[in-house]
């Protein structure tokens, strides 16, 4: 049996036009067989196949894993295995803080219980794999889990899993499920805005207000970008819509630090709404900055989730504040 978590990059499309993705040498009569036998489920029901997807369904797959192979194609390319990531757990008594230590990578636990856990991800690592020999945070979280003794390898049978996913080079808290109901419980929570998101990043150009933008965003895939438009447009008939709150928290000669507040989550929102705006983030060159050599990657950062009142799963974090502190590349950028 295997689970497949809804993430919300995925929401919005129909159960059957999902499954034939994910299962790309199946037929559609194979596929809604499976679903009319409930060899395929949604959210432990039965599914026609109609039905809208949104973050945090979970599909569950009543196969064999060589069936589930046979179908998927070309599975050494499409869902390899993870590969051994070699991994380090050490403490910085003075932080009073654990930390995984990969390669010359310190990812820093933030928070951690029995169903989810957040990392200060650096900029450069991956949330998911992109390619076979990648290596992201969804490995690293395997190894730290076997690690520390939480799982044995090989033997994950609820694979855990990311609930928010930061471009590479965007730092700062990943939230995961160690487990199916941490996972299913978080991407909850996002889904239905009981946590609140918020970055901070640095601009070009100094806005005099604070503002708010909401549009419509359209994705280039060829050029791995998106576009925002104020209305609904021909050209951008397949647009999601976005909304981000931001504030002007520091002014500086050519430049100002600000915070963005996420209404909605979207591919590349933050950048892209920035970069409409007139203001891109520092060091963001696909959005118009200029270059800087100075920067390794622009200066993008997920510092804090903000919980509201939860049980259950979440009870840990109820009305909690998680938070990941700046990186040394803002502070060196940010004039004295």
């Amino acid at each position: 049996m295997k689970n497949i978590i809804i993430t919300e990059n995925e929401e919005g499309q129909r159960i059957d036009k999902f499954l034939k993705k994910y299962f790309k040498q199946a037929g559609n009569g194979f596929l809604y067989k499976m679903l009319r036998k409930k060899n395929i489920v949604l959210n432990k029901k039965k599914a026609a196949g109609s039905e809208k997807l949104v973050a945090g369904d979970v599909i569950s797959i009543f196969m064999s894993e060589e069936t589930i192979k046979k179908f998927r194609g070309n599975i050494e390319n499409d869902m390899p295995e993870p590969p051994v990531v070699p991994i380090d757990i050490e403490n910085d008594a003075d932080k009073k803080i654990r930390y995984i230590k990969y390669k010359n990578y310190r990812i820093d636990i933030l928070y951690e219980d029995e169903y989810i856990i957040f990392f200060n991800k650096p900029a450069g690592i991956l949330s998911q794999k992109a390619k076979k020999d990648d290596i992201s945070m969804v490995e690293i979280l395997e190894a730290y889990l076997i690690k520390s003794g939480q799982t044995e390898e090989g033997n994950i049978v609820q694979k855990p899993g990311i609930c928010n996913r930061l471009d590479r080079n965007t730092s700062g808290i990943t939230a995961c499920g160690k487990n199916l109901k941490g996972l299913q419980a978080l991407t909850k929570a996002i889904r239905e805005k009981s946590v609140s998101k918020y970055y901070i990043c640095i601009v070009e150009g100094i806005p005099e207000e604070n503002f708010i933008m909401k549009g419509y965003l359209a994705k280039d895939n060829d050029n791995n970008r998106v576009y925002i438009s104020d209305i609904l447009k021909d050209n951008c008939a397949h647009g999601k819509y976005v909304h981000t709150e931001f504030k002007v928290l520091e002014r500086y000669k050519d430049k100002a630090l600000m915070e963005a507040k996420l209404i909605t989550g979207r591919t590349h929102q933050i950048r892209a709404h920035l970069s409409y705006k007139g203001y891109p983030v520092s060091g963001d060159v696909k959005y118009g900055a200029k270059k800087d050599g100075r920067l390794k990657h622009y200066l993008l950062h997920a510092y804090k989730l903000q919980f509201n009142k939860e049980k259950g799963v979440l009870a840990g974090v109820s009305e909690k504040s998680i938070t990941a502190p700046v990186p040394e590349e803002f502070k060196k950028y940010i004039p004295d």
